[in-house]
């Protein structure tokens, strides 16, 4: 009889199977017993075995095959490698996987299991694989394509095929392909799509490469895809090829530009007139300034639709927060959505369910709190933003609010020094005192080479940093944000653009302030409390008043913690850059 426990719903809704006759419940059970069985044998093998689950489907398969032969029993696994029927993906990922080694073990089962039993367990889901996309986010993005008779379809990245099948199930007429690279993603792809009979076509392939075939270059009316999320160029195949080869073309993208939106270009290149493309990517990659030029290409090319800010922890390989973004033509705007907390919590991942995908799809289509409509003329004054928090003031909505002056000791803006003054006590050699401009701080981190001073007035000793002070800048955007790090002795004056601010470190850690300021919803909060057109400049009553999110201290160390160890990988990486330069400096002079 079938048991429900946490293995077997992995792979089959257990609301669905209490609903089984026994007869097909006694199929369940025999279906999972064989699974047990297949593992069992490839458990054994001496060699090592990468892809277990993978590679259980892959025996299942192949023992089908088998039971058409009319002497199953005694056949070799040679005599497969000369089966026309099956493929060659298939075949190449199970000699990768040393199925060989084991074949004639799992040739017995043959004895003990029906052929629709193997053909079941090729078709099982493992519903918890963390490199799957979810159902929910699947049914959301089928939902957004709205795939229709005789579309053209494709899936970028398809892993084993789950949403492109799915598409396919919905609507048979529709034409459906499936690229990825990776050899065992697409045999089970492939395995799984011929036991189903529903006639995609999976081909292993680098989807960079698709760029380059000059050639009858695909193109499709409905895209989607969900990319690997912050992968390196040398990573992803030919996406440096890719990349260089835009750059030539299109001035915003540089090596700055990072993966997602690669790939996002890769989509609306392979993207029909009338069609409609739907990727998914990580939220910094929406609002960071390093993306700024290539999200200005897209919003002036009128490519991009609809972004949609996604529930956490949707996807059980990271716990990065991702969006849902939708590609189209001749769009003169974007519709911004967040759908941040529509979703069903989970201990470890959260779920969007049926009427979750509802509750968005209704967001997608009219005006709220949820969801805006920006112009891109509003778009262009916002560097190109598309997270909705820089247009909706969420103040309100903060989690643990709390008015930043609770947490504020002492706060003052830098000297006030002319360029005379300043001059007058510079010094070109080295000192124990120096000066901070708003141009010494870049992605939170302050230069460690800062210019010294040969004296600091007493009037001015007010305006220096205390260790571990917040540092924000007053005027300009992007808004900088550092700590300050003053090691004993040494004396560090603030320029007046900046505020000093000296926290109640009872109640805030300044580096979780500073991870706070620095993200999509702290910049968002100073842009609401930012006056002045021409030059932009926030003022210390309405930063006093501000509501800032206030968990307890043990949270924001944690926070705080991760912030610090980020940093420092930044500095050493830096580092790694000067010393190279270095070398590359003194190349010529090596050769002498």
């Amino acid at each position: 009889m079938y048991k429900e426990d946490s293995t077997n719903r992995d792979y089959v809704d257990s609301e669905i199977v209490r609903n089984f006759t026994l007869e097909q419940r006694a199929t369940w059970d025999e279906v999972f017993v064989c699974r047990a069985e297949i593992e069992e044998i490839v458990h054994r093998n001496p060699l090592d075995v990468r892809s277990e689950h993978w590679i259980t489907q892959i025996a299942a398969y192949l023992l089908a095959k088998v039971c058409g032969y009319n002497e199953p029993f005694s056949v070799r696994f040679d005599t497969l490698k000369t089966d026309s029927r099956i493929d060659e993906n298939i075949l190449a990922f199970a000699l990768e996987n040393h199925i060989d080694y084991v074949w004639m073990d799992l040739l017995r089962l043959i004895k003990k299991h029906r052929y629709n039993i193997f053909c079941l367990n090729v078709l099982l889901r493992d519903m918890s694989d963390p490199n799957e996309t979810p159902d929910g986010v699947a049914e959301l993005a089928r939902s957004l394509l709205g795939v229709q008779p005789g579309d053209n379809a494709v899936e970028l990245c398809c892993g084993t095929g789950r949403v492109i099948s799915s598409i396919k199930e919905a609507c048979p007429s529709a034409k459906a392909t499936g690229y990825d690279s990776d050899l065992g993603a697409i045999a089970v792809a492939k395995a799984h799509n011929e036991v189903s009979g529903k006639s995609i076509t999976f081909e292993k392939k680098d989807v960079f490469t698709l760029a380059f075939e000059t050639e009858n270059a695909p193109k499709f009316n409905r895209i989607f895809a969900n990319y690997p999320f912050g992968k390196s160029l040398r990573e992803i195949g030919a996406g440096k090829e890719y990349r260089d080869s835009l750059t030539r073309k299109i001035s915003s993208i540089s090596k700055a530009t990072s993966s997602d939106w690669l790939f996002n270009m890769l989509m609306t290149e392979m993207l029909a007139d009338n069609g409609r493309a739907v990727g998914i990517m990580t939220n910094g990659s929406t609002w960071n300034m390093m993306d700024a030029p290539i999200r200005k290409y897209f919003v002036e090319n009128g490519l991009i639709e609809c972004v949609i800010a996604l529930p956490s922890k949707l996807f059980g390989n990271t716990s990065i927060a991702t969006s849902m973004i939708v590609f189209s033509h001749g769009n003169n705007g974007v519709r911004l959505v967040d759908a941040s907390a529509q979703c069903k919590a989970g201990r470890r991942t959260n779920e969007l369910t049926a009427a979750d995908v509802d509750a968005i799809i209704g967001l997608v289509t009219s005006d709220g709190e949820k969801s805006i409509f920006v112009e891109t003329r509003s778009l262009r004054e916002n560097d190109y933003v598309l997270n909705i928090s820089r247009y909706v003031s969420e103040v309100g909505a903060i989690k643990d609010g709390a008015p930043f002056e609770t947490v504020i000791k002492r706060i003052t803006r830098g000297a006030p020094l002319n360029a005379k003054e300043l001059d007058a006590i510079s010094s070109s050699v080295p000192t124990d005192m120096q000066y901070l401009m708003l141009s010494n701080i870049q992605n939170g981190l302050i230069d460690d080479r800062l210019p010294y001073l040969s004296r600091i007035d007493e009037k001015n000793e007010k305006y220096c940093l205390t260790n571990r002070c917040l540092i924000m800048s007053k005027n300009g955007y992007p808004y900088k944000i550092a700590v300050a790090d003053v090691k004993e002795g040494q004396k560090i004056l603030a320029n007046g653009n900046l505020y000093l601010i000296e926290l109640d470190e009872k109640r805030a850690n300044p580096y979780y302030l500073a991870a706070f300021f620095g993200s999509e919803l702290g910049t968002a909060a100073l842009k609401s409390i930012t006056v002045g057109a021409t030059i932009p400049n926030i003022g210390v009553d309405q930063l006093k008043r501000l509501i800032i999110p206030l968990p307890s201290i043990e949270k924001q160390k944690e926070l705080a913690s991760r912030y610090q160890e980020v940093k420092d990988e930044i500095l050493m990486l830096q580092l790694k850059i000067e010393r190279a330069r270095d070398r590359m400096a003194h190349l010529f002079e090596e050769e002498e």
